[in-house]
């Protein structure tokens, strides 16, 4: 995958943290390794956010668990195609819609891409003095990929909490001037 197969709005979301065709290509390379350990590492998560039961209970919800499982497949894998906005909406909505405060998101999105380091980190094996030197430059180049992607998909998700914020705002407001033009309807009327 190339940036320049991206549209223009998530070609400007890459360059505002660095993400560049090698870090994708970093991502690339571990894609199987990730997408193989990645449901046991997010079940085995569950129990780091027993201090937060808002979040704890949406990720155990299985609709929210799927949709994230998918998530972060891609995004780890480096798989940040156009459709790469809409997976991260569609988990930021999940995440909303379940109760989810704001700034658990950026609780979950710290623990999930340092784990997911840590997990690439310690999956490897050596290979002798020089495999070891070259698989440690690679995961330092994942490492620092991850990070990069993890803070633009973290910007999505922000921005949908902000527009569902908006959109209820605006139902709640409605709500109210409905009622209002209601309620005086009744006053004239009588």
């Amino acid at each position: 995958m190339s940036l320049q197969t991206l549209d223009a709005d998530q070609r400007r979301r890459c360059a505002a943290f660095d993400l560049t065709d090698d870090d994708l290509n970093a991502l690339a390379a571990y894609r199987a390794r990730v997408q193989q350990r990645l449901p046991a590492l997010l079940d085995a998560l569950h129990v780091r956010f027993a201090p937060w039961p808002e979040i704890q209970a949406a990720l155990k919800d299985p609709e929210v668990h799927a949709i994230r499982l998918a998530h972060w497949s891609r995004a780890a894998g480096g798989e940040i195609d156009n459709g790469f906005a809409a997976s991260a909406r569609r988990l930021a909505s999940a995440f909303y819609d379940h109760g989810v405060p704001g700034y658990a998101v950026a609780i979950c999105h710290s623990t999930v891409s340092r784990a997911i380091i840590e997990d690439m980190s310690a999956a490897g094996t050596g290979g002798g003095l020089f495999g070891h030197n070259r698989r440690r430059n690679n995961d330092a180049a994942f490492a620092s990929a991850l990070s990069k992607i993890a803070w633009l998909d973290l910007e999505l998700l922000l921005e949908t909490y902000a527009e569902a914020e908006a959109s209820k705002r605006a139902q709640v407001i409605e709500g109210l001037a409905g009622s209002f033009d209601r309620q005086m309807g009744r006053v004239v009327s009588a």
